[in-house]
């Protein structure tokens, strides 16, 4: 008897949307809506590896982090930080959004794979580039694929008109 016979495959996890296909809300599209604003005017500030991290150029966030350091400035300072796992639930609330297809906003593998592969070549350039201007350059495309992820996000998932 193989001590494999028993083995039990572990579930596929997919990306999918709930049954009740759920909106986000109207204050989560104007949340959405003042998040690409930033990202664009501070593409330096923009990353999607962390919730909050750095680069040479300060503290940088991503979409979920942005959504949260717009609604209390002061969350990534001091004893009290959040940690991901609340970053996240409240990036969600604040969308007035509890569902777990929040993973197709702030995790870029779940984007549609065009803006994947757009936002994974920005790495590589920003990766290679050395002189400053060439590194701001990569980042204001980031940030542009970014805002693109958003407005698609918004079409799926925004209110109904």
């Amino acid at each position: 008897m193989s001590t494999c016979e028993n083995y039990q495959p572990i579930p596929k996890f997919d990306f999918v949307d709930e049954p009740h296909d759920p909106r986000i809300s109207v204050e989560g599209v104007a949340r959405l809506q003042k998040v690409k604003q930033c990202i664009t005017a501070e593409a330096d500030y923009f990353g999607m590896a962390e919730w909050c991290g750095t680069n040479e150029c300060g503290t940088t966030h991503c979409i979920g982090g942005w959504l949260v350091k717009l609604a209390d400035p002061h969350v990534f300072t001091g004893p009290f930080y959040l940690g991901i796992v609340a970053v996240a639930t409240t990036a969600r609330q604040l969308l007035g959004w509890n569902s777990p297809c929040m993973l197709k906003l702030f995790y870029v593998y779940s984007w549609p794979i065009d803006l994947f592969e757009r936002y994974r070549e920005g790495l590589y350039q920003l990766s290679v580039r050395t002189d400053r201007e060439a590194r701001h350059a990569a980042r204001v495309g980031l940030a542009a694929t970014a805002c693109e992820a958003i407005d698609r996000f918004i079409n799926q998932y925004g209110p109904q008109s």
